[in-house]
């Protein structure tokens, strides 16, 4: 009583040869696809493997470009900051040391000049 249902007319058996022609759309890449792969030339093919590469391999090249010269620019800082902070010492000692060979100067006139003070601190620098 189990009774199979006849096959519809439209599918194929196993047996028949199937010859299919898909939709003649364009790629989703923008690449015409070549149906024929004898007809498909290195250059084309080419673009669409790149295409589909550029697109896969962008965001991981990206993260891992990222990741490597971080460290290197966070020692470039450390560097530069490190450096500024030494010329910003000597800067400041210079400034702080003409501001006092001037004020003994006014306080002192018998003293030697500022520029005499200025002089013998780099000396002893």
């Amino acid at each position: 009583m189990n009774s199979v249902p006849p096959a519809p007319e439209s599918v194929p058996m196993l047996t028949e040869v199937v010859h299919w022609a898909p939709s003649a759309g364009p790629d989703p890449l923008g690449v015409p696809l070549r149906r024929d792969a004898a007809a498909a030339d290195e250059a084309t093919l080419t673009e669409r493997v790149l295409a589909t590469l550029q697109c896969q391999i962008g965001p991981a090249l990206d993260a891992r470009l990222h990741a490597a010269i971080a460290p290197a620019l966070a020692r470039a800082a450390e560097q530069v900051v490190h450096e500024t902070r030494l010329a910003l010492v000597r800067t400041l000692r210079d400034l702080v040391a003409g501001a006092v060979a001037q004020e003994l100067a006014r306080s002192l006139p018998n003293a030697a000049s500022p520029a005499e003070l200025a002089s013998d601190d780099q000396r002893l620098a």
